[in-house]
């Protein structure tokens, strides 16, 4: 530990005060869940395991805030109160571990596997090579009051992650999922103030943004997971979007940004194989760090604390230790 003295040292993020620079981040993984898609003891057991490292933070991967029809098996849900109890057996589960721990909000818009998948402008995901305005019948383009409906539903969320005892909600706007979607000039394609611009494009997320912190209150942090780079041949997200956007979510309160890479059928996999190198995406996390104050982390094969070391001192950044 006192090789690595930055990334063992104690960080500021919003109201919380982290014992470290290590995270574990929101993943797929450990979603034991029962028929109504709550945490199984299994799952509580499955996180309070993970916690016994203490990470600096750690977080439930990718939760659904926008109603489903049923039946449906996956991921954990977040849009009904009945799933507020049962949240709060999870944190209470972690809580006994010096780490904080948060959840992912999140709509996985055409990338979802429900049955209605929500979009800015109809067109499909890369993976279904769809690479036009014609919208699929499973394909619902929102909006305007729809989009509102949304950002309520991301806000119902916070507020019941708050009432459980999270630390910490992390918006997941990355992998072009919906709010993905909304930011990338590929998919996005609307003609209304949600559309053309940056900032226009990136509206629906202030919005979100706003709705979190009022329905979280000021005890619990607020992240934002983005992309750094879609790695879409076709156009769509870039580093240069990135750096642009990252000093507006600041300003809108943000108290970290997480930077990932990569969609659904992208040249490089938003989970990065063995044969990338080592700490792949840390490079677009490093241009997003520059201008911005708040702590930005990363993913993509970290492996050894040696290499989050350096680059915990050089551009004060939380790591994480694995992917999604």
């Amino acid at each position: 530990m006192t090789a690595l003295p930055n990334l063992f040292s104690p960080l500021e993020v919003g109201p919380m005060t982290i014992a470290n620079r290590i995270m574990m981040p929101g993943m797929s993984a450990g979603q034991m869940l029962d028929e109504n898609c709550h945490p199984l003891p299994e799952m509580i057991a499955y996180f309070a395991e993970r916690a016994q490292a203490e990470p600096g933070l750690m977080a439930v991967g990718a939760s659904q805030v926008v109603p489903l029809e049923p039946p449906y098996r996956m991921p954990l849900v977040l849009f009904e109160d009945g799933v507020i109890e049962p949240l709060a057996r999870l944190v209470e589960g972690v809580k006994q571990y010096d780490t904080k721990f948060g959840i992912q909000l999140w709509d996985g818009g055409v990338q979802a596997g429900s049955p209605v998948k929500l979009s800015p402008s109809g067109i499909g995901s890369v993976a279904q090579a769809v690479g036009d305005l014609r919208t699929q019948s499973s394909v619902k383009v929102l909006s305007t009051e729809e989009i509102g409906d949304v950002v309520g539903h991301f806000a119902g969320a916070a507020r019941r992650c708050a009432l459980a005892g999270f630390d910490f909600v992390e918006i997941h706007a990355g992998h072009s999922y919906l709010i993905g979607a909304f930011l990338s000039s590929h998919f996005n394609r609307r003609e209304d103030r949600y559309g053309g611009n940056l900032e226009n494009r990136a509206r629906f997320l202030f919005e979100i943004v706003d709705a979190v912190k009022d329905a979280a209150g000021p005890a619990v942090g607020v992240g934002i997971k983005i992309n750094g780079h879609d790695y879409f041949a076709d156009g769509g997200w870039e580093i240069g979007d990135a750096v642009a956007l990252a000093p507006m979510l600041e300003a809108r309160g943000a108290h970290y940004l997480s930077v990932t890479a990569g969609i659904m059928g992208s040249a490089r996999l938003t989970v990065p194989p063995m044969y990338e190198p080592q700490g792949c995406f840390t490079d677009l996390a490093a241009a997003v760090s520059k201008v911005v104050s708040i702590p930005v982390a990363t993913i993509g094969r970290i492996k050894d604390p040696r290499m989050a070391g350096p680059f915990v001192k050089s551009f004060a950044l939380m790591k994480q230790l694995d992917t999604d």
